[in-house]
């Protein structure tokens, strides 16, 4: 299920349609995994939120993904919670907000960016969303803030379908949630290309 839908009977997309919005998506994961690991020394997680993005919205279905909608933020459905917790971990540690200053500068850098500032994607009142940035929907946010939020957990992300179902459900969905871990896996057998999957970069 997908927010109350059968993924498979989205009759109105075809396979074709999906993959090629999942393989859209390979050069933002290939550019989160390099400033990461160029800043951070991280390993590759652009394929694990590209999968989030799979489980979440279908890769931005059309159908079930809605730019204007204000519970959740971008592909991974970053809800305002966990955005919350992003801002407080910014407020109280100084190594996080190294972090995010750090990636600050590198969007502000590109062109089309210059305004982006990660804690200023979104404004919460009453544990809702009132108010969201020109950024908050845009792709590569989604990944470079889902990155962030990650590094929270010090362990590698898993290169293989199983261990990143396990977390994905352990992290993002958490075990009360009613995501399924057989159905994470099993949009990714479905729908992601080989040439979309398992970038990690070169030496």
């Amino acid at each position: 299920m997908v927010n109350g839908q059968d993924w498979r009977k989205m009759a109105s997309e075809t396979i074709d349609d999906i993959q090629k919005r999942a393989s859209n998506l390979a050069p933002y994961a290939q550019e989160t995994d390099q400033v990461y690991g160029d800043l951070f020394k991280s390993g590759p997680a652009g394929d694990f939120i590209t999968n989030i993005m799979g489980q979440e919205t279908l890769y931005g279905s059309p159908l079930i993904y809605g730019k204007d909608n204000k519970y959740s933020m971008g592909l991974t459905q970053i809800d305002p919670i966990r955005y919350q917790d992003l801002l407080t971990d910014y407020s109280d540690s100084p190594v996080y907000q190294n972090r995010v200053n750090k990636i600050n500068e590198y969007m502000q850098s590109k062109p089309g960016y210059e305004g982006w500032d990660m804690t200023k994607l979104a404004t919460i009142e009453d544990n809702k969303y009132s108010e969201l940035s020109k950024y908050a929907n845009d792709p590569l946010t989604n990944f470079m803030t889902t990155r962030m939020m990650l590094m929270k957990d010090p362990r590698p992300v898993p290169q293989n379908i199983v261990g990143q179902a396990g977390l994905w459900k352990h992290m993002w969905n958490t075990l009360s949630g009613a995501g399924d871990i057989t159905e994470f896996a099993d949009k990714y057998n479905v729908y992601r290309p080989v040439e979309a999957t398992m970038y990690r970069p070169g030496p």
